[in-house]
C-alpha cells in the first residue's frame, strides 16, 4: 500500500510542478497580451494622429502645386520695365518723405 501511495504521491507531485509551470506560463502569456493590447492602443493614437498629419501635408502640397501652376516667370522686357517702375515709386517716395520731414519741421518751429 505504500508503493501504491509513494507511485500515486511522486505521480501527484509530478503533475503538480507541471500545472505550476503552465500556470507560470499562463501569466507570463496574460502580461504580454496586456502589453500588446496597451501598445495596440498607443499605435492607433499614433495613426490617428499621422492621418491628420498626411491630410495636413496633402493640402499644402495641393495649395503649393496650384501656385506653382499658376506662377509664369516674367520675361527680361517685363522684368526691366517692373524695375524701372520700382526705382521711380522708390525715387517718388524719397521725395515724398523728405517734404514731409520738412513740413514736421516747419510745424515744430511755429509753435
Amino acid at each position: 500500500m505504500k508503493k501504491i501511495a509513494g507511485r500515486y504521491s511522486i505521480a501527484l507531485s509530478k503533475h503538480k510542478e507541471k500545472v505550476e509551470g503552465l500556470i507560470l506560463t499562463m501569466n507570463e502569456v496574460k502580461t504580454k497580451i496586456v502589453s500588446k493590447s496597451q501598445e495596440l492602443v498607443k499605435l492607433q493614437s499614433e495613426q490617428i494622429a499621422t492621418k491628420a498629419e498626411i491630410k495636413k501635408t496633402e493640402k499644402r502640397i495641393k495649395s503649393m502645386t496650384v501656385l506653382m501652376n499658376k506662377f509664369k516667370v516674367p520675361n527680361a522686357v517685363e522684368f526691366i520695365k517692373m524695375r524701372m517702375k520700382l526705382q521711380e515709386l522708390q525715387r517718388i517716395r524719397k521725395q515724398l518723405s523728405r517734404q514731409r520731414d520738412i513740413q514736421r519741421a516747419a510745424i515744430k518751429f511755429r509753435k
